[in-house]
């Protein structure tokens, strides 16, 4: 990390105390109090009495914890940890070696080396794969091993590693023996378009594809569509139809036979889906079919502590969980009752089985001053954030409505007359909205496209400009669709499909003219450099 960033992330520290992370259930917002306290000035002691209340560490917070710390143990596992790959050989300590080793850092060595490494490890996963490593890695000897360590290495060594020892024009009998592990569905994705792996890739059909699972089987009919197999590609549309587990993913695949075959039958499928998404809205408005299937309201913050604390969120959450089926209406309506939109449409969502779908604009007093573009965007994006509610934390820690990581709010809070003094100061709805529409300014003066918005909104900027300039979203067959969904970057892609569905429908709430139709065919057939603002 830059050291600007990391001179950020120090700014905003409440003092967090031990007998308040002492008194805290264990959670997620827990986790949050113990980072931000191990960020303190505080003794070995009491880094220990923390951490060892930790539910779920991460690397980052691993290092953070080792720094603080006397124990020795964790001060050598992170030493150890941080060793690079051309150490490993000199390494005199094999306990040392055993942590630090992983078939990437192997992969710099010659099989000799390697061999040398092999006898050195105590833990047999790592014997095994590096076993594989220093042997002469031909077919026969391959299948001498378990398939799945046969994969560790396939898939953890690095591409050029795979590119240099496995682009070979194995058997059948190869091809089915490897696909007996589920770790062949990653070897998949990361293979399919690379072309310097041109004697392995055509062997990819001779797997089964029911041992693939939805992701895999998806890409492998994007590949087979470009080499114009349509057949190919439809059949690997059926399993991974069959594979997909979310009903968007389902919702994606019929679309696609749609766009394959141009047969109206697949379009009329997908406008029957309950699930408001990209794929139903485009359907349903090619059908002339209205989208019903949500509700919305709006309204002005009820300050409530049940939603605003953390830890209060998630025993009410607890609450609504619990609750019969048969009476979440009734909650709803006393929700209602007391004007608790975000707790009404919360629970409203869950009695209709996610049949009706939750678009309600709350904090009204926040966001009354944006024209209705930058609204609709706004409230697109804290929906899939947050669903409203203002005090969730995510597993990195980005904080409440908008979802702000914490280096983020240090840097914004340089930038704003009313600055706050610590990261709870992000549940509260007022402040992060101001700081949300605050980062979404600066965004509006990068990109002028609601779903690049998105993806560097998730991805962040480096990353959206780059994928847009690889060559992405060309008048080319299948755009902007194909950009779209072959986007490698699963949390950006899904995440950038769902924003701009939402802001679709946020767009009809507030009287704005919204064709999704339209969207996509300007998308497909402008220069999309033209939407990175200079």
């Amino acid at each position: 990390m830059k050291l600007w960033l990391l001179l950020l992330s120090t700014l905003l520290s409440a003092q967090i105390t031990l007998d308040e992370i002492n008194s805290k259930p264990a959670s997620r917002a827990k986790n949050f109090l113990i980072w931000q306290f191990l960020k303190q000035d505080i003794t070995p002691d009491q880094a220990d009495k923390a951490f060892d209340q930790m539910e779920n560490v991460n690397t980052k917070l691993f290092f953070m914890y080792a720094k603080k710390t006397s124990r020795p143990e964790i001060q050598y596992i992170a030493k150890c940890m941080t060793i690079s790959a051309n150490e490993l050989l000199k390494l005199d300590d094999n306990s040392c070696l055993q942590i630090a080793m992983t078939p990437w850092a192997a992969a710099i060595y010659t099989k000799p080396q390697i061999k040398q490494l092999q006898q050195r490890v105590f833990v047999q996963k790592t014997k095994n794969y590096l076993d594989i490593m220093s042997s002469d890695m031909n077919e026969a000897t391959l299948v001498k091993y378990n398939p799945s360590d046969v994969l560790t290495v396939m898939n953890g060594a690095g591409k050029k590693y795979r590119e240099d020892h496995f682009n070979h024009a194995y058997s059948k009998e190869f091809m089915t023996y490897i696909s007996g592990s589920s770790k062949i569905s990653k070897l998949v994705e990361a293979t399919i378009n690379d072309e310097k792996m041109d004697q392995f890739v055509p062997l990819l059909t001779l797997i089964d594809p029911n041992k693939l699972d939805a992701s895999s089987t998806f890409f492998m009919a994007m590949h087979y569509l470009l080499e114009n197999k349509k057949e190919l590609a439809l059949s690997y549309l059926d399993v991974s139809n069959k594979k997909s587990l979310s009903q968007i993913d389902k919702d994606k695949t019929i679309f696609w036979k749609y766009l394959i075959t141009q047969d109206m039958k697949y379009l009329k499928q997908v406008a029957q889906s309950i699930n408001i998404n990209i794929y139903t809205l485009y359907a349903k408005e090619i059908l002339n079919i209205d989208t019903t299937n949500y509700f919305t309201a709006e309204g002005k913050t009820l300050k409530s502590k049940c939603i605003e604390d953390p830890f209060a969120w998630i025993e009410m959450k607890k609450t609504i969980n619990a609750t019969p089926k048969n009476d979440l209406h009734s909650l709803a309506d006393d929700y209602g009752k007391k004007n608790m939109l975000v707790l009404e449409g919360y629970t409203l969502e869950k009695a209709n089985a996610y049949k009706l779908e939750n678009y309600i604009m709350p904090y009204t007093e926040y966001t009354s001053a944006l024209c209705n573009d930058d609204k609709a965007f706004l409230y697109a994006l804290m929906r899939q954030e947050s669903q409203f509610i203002p005090s969730v934390i995510s597993s990195s820690y980005a904080l409440g409505l908008m979802q702000l990581m914490p280096f983020l709010v240090d840097n914004l809070n340089k930038q704003m007359p009313n600055k706050i003094s610590c990261y709870s100061d992000m549940f509260d709805p007022k402040t992060n909205i101001s700081f949300s529409i605050k980062h979404l300014a600066w965004l509006n003066t990068q990109l002028d496209n609601p779903l690049f918005k998105a993806y560097a909104y998730n991805g962040g900027l480096g990353f959206t400009k780059r994928y847009i300039q690889s060559g992405k979203f060309t008048t080319g067959a299948y755009e902007p669709f194909l950009s779209m969904d072959t986007m490698t970057n699963v949390e950006s892609r899904e995440y950038g499909k769902r924003v701009l569905a939402n802001y679709a429908i946020y767009k009809k709430i507030l009287h704005e003219d919204f064709s999704i139709v339209h969207f996509f065919d300007k998308l497909k057939a402008e220069n999309q450099i033209s939407h990175l603002v200079e």
